[in-house]
């Protein structure tokens, strides 16, 4: 295993075994469910290295882990001890929400002029007819 001093962050996940593909490590990093050292992150791009701890939601399980060695490619399920280690537990979320928003902060994605008036006409009705 031959280690860099930086790898994307989807790359990452990859290669230690949390997803399958590329596309979904940038689904869950660009919809913010995804810290690293504390702060957000919603680019796939975004360099890691190691000893970062990085935090995520997957599958409504909140990993809090720390990166030990960066591999080029993906790794055994038995080789993952080498790769990162976890810091607490794995929660379960399920469908309680209040867990991410007080863990998470909203991190706000812009993804176009079309979606931007969405929300804010979702916005506008939560205030008007007083949805929660």
């Amino acid at each position: 295993m031959i280690e860099d001093k930086k790898q994307r962050l989807d790359q990452w996940l990859v290669f230690a075994r949390f997803v399958k593909t590329r596309n979904l490590a940038a689904n869950i990093i660009s919809h913010g469910k995804l810290r690293i050292n504390g702060k957000a992150v919603i680019k796939s791009h975004h360099r890691i290295q190691i000893g970062n701890e990085i935090s995520f939601i997957h599958l409504d399980r909140l990993h809090h882990i720390k990166v030990l060695s960066l591999p080029q490619k993906r790794i055994s399920p038995s080789e993952k001890e080498s790769v990162f280690e976890y810091l607490d537990d794995i929660l379960f979320i399920g469908d309680e929400k209040a867990i991410q928003h007080r863990i998470f902060s909203k991190v706000n994605v812009h993804k176009g002029k079309s979606e931007y008036s969405r929300k804010q006409n979702q916005e506008a009705r939560k205030i008007k007819y007083k949805i929660p």
